[in-house]
This record gives C-alpha cells, sequence and structure tokens, in this order.
C-alpha cells in the first residue's frame, strides 16, 4: 500500500528521508510551490490527482512520477491523491487530505500623528477562519510594540514606514506597511482682558489666538470649563489661576498653553463715623461691615481712647463695641486682617462716641 508524503524541497534530511507524511496536512495559503511525492518504484507511474475548490491548488510538474510540484493558491480543504501502475499493470492508490489556512488580511488605523504626541495604532486586520494571536508593531524609527492596539510618542517630524505583523492562531503571518506622516503641533495662544482685576468685578474676557487651530476646552482652574472659543468667565473667588486653552488643528494634533490670572482680594470696609450706645436701639453698637468677610483667615478689631489704651478688642468679626464705661469722646480704630490670599492688610481710623 501507498503512503503518500509531503516533501519539502528546501528540507533536504526530509527530502531523502523514508518517513511518511501524515494524512492531515496543515500548510499557510501563500506558501506558493511545495513538493509531494511517495516513495518510488521502479518501473512505476504515478498518477496524480487534486480534489477540491476550483483554483485552491494545481500541479505544475512532475505528474507521471513518485514526485510533484504543487502551486498552493487559496485557502480551503483539498484531498491529493495518487494511483500507481507497476510494470506489471498492478495498481494501488493512497490520498492525504491538506488544509490550507488563510492568512491574516492585515490593516492598522492611526489617529493622533502629531509631533510630541501620541499617535495611536489600533489594528484593523480580518481573518476569514481561525483567529489573531500576535500583533508585532514596527513604528520606523526603531520603536517596537505588541498588542493589538498601542501607541508611539515620535520626536521629529517626518515621514515614517510603520509595519504591522500578524500572526493567526494556526502560526500563520501577513504584513503590512503604511507611511505614517508626523505632523507639526498647532500653535496655541490667547489673550485676555482686563490683564487683572479685583473680586468685586472678576470677570474677564479670553480670546483665542491660535494660529489655524480652535479651542476643544478651556480650563480656569477653578473647577469650571468652556467649549465656546472666546469665552467670558466669571471668577467667584479671589486667587491666581492657570488657565489653560487646549486647541486642535484640522488634522487633530494638539497642544495647549496657560496664562495666570490674578483676581485680588479687594480689602472694602464700611465704618460708621459715629455711634450713640444709649440703649433705644438704633446705632448703639460700633460694628464694622466688609465684603467676605467670613473668609478672612484672621481678624483682630482694636479701638483705643485718646490715651492710646485700648478699650476694646475682638477677634470675632460679628462682635462690635457698645462703648460701655466710656464717655462722649473721639477714638481710634484699628482692623487688622489676613485676607483669603494669605495677605495682612490694616485699616486705621476714627469714631466718635456721642451719648
Amino acid at each position: 500500500m501507498l503512503k503518500l508524503r509531503r516533501i519539502l524541497f528546501v528540507c533536504l534530511s526530509v527530502f531523502f528521508s523514508n518517513s511518511y507524511c501524515q494524512n492531515n496536512l496543515h500548510l499557510c495559503e501563500g506558501v506558493g510551490v511545495e513538493n509531494f511525492r511517495v516513495p518510488y518504484l521502479q518501473g512505476s507511474i504515478y498518477q496524480w490527482q487534486i480534489n477540491g475548490p476550483p483554483g485552491i491548488a494545481n500541479i505544475v510538474g512532475g505528474n507521471g512520477t513518485s514526485q510533484i510540484l504543487v502551486d498552493i493558491q487559496s485557502a480551503g480543504n483539498f484531498v491529493l491523491s495518487v494511483e500507481e501502475t507497476d510494470s506489471n499493470g498492478c495498481k494501488d492508490a493512497d490520498s492525504m487530505h491538506v488544509i490550507i489556512h488563510p492568512l491574516p488580511q492585515v490593516d492598522f488605523l492611526f489617529s493622533g500623528n502629531c509631533l510630541e504626541n501620541l499617535t495611536f495604532f489600533n489594528d484593523n486586520s480580518t481573518i476569514i477562519s481561525d483567529s489573531l494571536v500576535d500583533f508585532i508593531w514596527e513604528f520606523g524609527d526603531g520603536g517596537v510594540s505588541a498588542g493589538s492596539s498601542t501607541s508611539h510618542y515620535y520626536q521629529m517630524l517626518g515621514n515614517y514606514p510603520v509595519i504591522l505583523m500578524v500572526t493567526s492562531s494556526f502560526g500563520c503571518r501577513n504584513s503590512v506597511i503604511k507611511n505614517v506622516q508626523v505632523l507639526p503641533k498647532p500653535i496655541v495662544d490667547f489673550s485676555y482682558n482686563p490683564l487683572s482685576s479685583t473680586i468685586i468685578n472678576p470677570i474677564i474676557d479670553f480670546t483665542n489666538q491660535s494660529i489655524d487651530a480652535l479651542p476643544t476646552i478651556w480650563n480656569f482652574d477653578d473647577s469650571t470649563f468652556s467649549f465656546l472659543e472666546n469665552p467670558t468667565h466669571e471668577f467667584s473667588y479671589p486667587g491666581s489661576f492657570d488657565v489653560m486653552l487646549v486647541a486642535a488643528d484640522s488634522n487633530n494634533c494638539v497642544d495647549s498653553t496657560i496664562h495666570t490670572i490674578n483676581i485680588f482680594y479687594e480689602f472694602l470696609l464700611y465704618m460708621p463715623n459715629s455711634f450713640t450706645p444709649n440703649g433705644d436701639g438704633d446705632n448703639d453698637v460700633f460694628l464694622p461691615k466688609g465684603f467676605r468677610m467670613n473668609n478672612y483667615q484672621s481678624y483682630q478689631f482694636i479701638v483705643y481712647n485718646k490715651w492710646g489704651e485700648a478699650v476694646f478688642t475682638t477677634k470675632k468679626i460679628t462682635e462690635g463695641w457698645d462703648g460701655a464705661d466710656s464717655k462722649s469722646d473721639l477714638f481710634t480704630w484699628v482692623i487688622i486682617i489676613k485676607d483669603e490670599m494669605g495677605t495682612i492688610r490694616k485699616k486705621v481710623g476714627e469714631v466718635s462716641l456721642i451719648r
């Protein structure tokens, strides 16, 4: 009984061995021409035949002999059979089931191909059977990576041949090369008016001045944001705010810039110039009134008589002087605070106590 054997013509040690091939043979699509043979018997004629879908494989040489060349053309299954007729006219036959596994159809997508930005790569390959299990990327600048999705940081402008090699679960490999052009970053900037303000009128107008780029987001550093091109923003408390503009150009290249906006605290107090502590419930207490006093980090209110003696002192913003044990006279007051931004501030004035 004949035994069919596949022999790779590039593997001479196998070619001349007497071992037999398995009944099922697995190959990858695109392997090209393969060698098959059976043991040769002098005087015999060998008739080979392929039974399978049209065009899957063709015998391109050696039919009639014990060794043939088969051109593997597409994925699928076929049966390779051989019939031997010896010099006495006796016949025998054998066959082999050949499974051709498909190559991955390799493709990938990329985005963000901008200088000093991450360029993102995503596999877009397909395969008609089996599965895709391994992905190797070469980024054209010496960098490599693995995985169905990845990213790369290009540090120079230019064109880079990016290679993706994909391997199937059977081990069939295919690759594709795409040219990736690394584009320059946009020039991002903005102006603002006024250049600084106080908490009394903390409204700032912002104007995008980026070149060929539109804002994607404004971050005002106070937990608020805007997606307008030229927003107006009202800050709700004093401080230094690092306002960031992120902008993108038509190629989706992104960059950002930051300007510091100062909103200063306004130390505003209303202090009456006289009061009348006579118990009638009207203007009986000398008490400062101010702006955002609850936000002071510290507060001290002192009243002095004309000899420089402190007749009243408090650290409570709700506590005023009722003029107790004092006669009608002119007194000096001092208020010392640490404001919301940590700045020490002081105000001095005079008040008349009238009985």
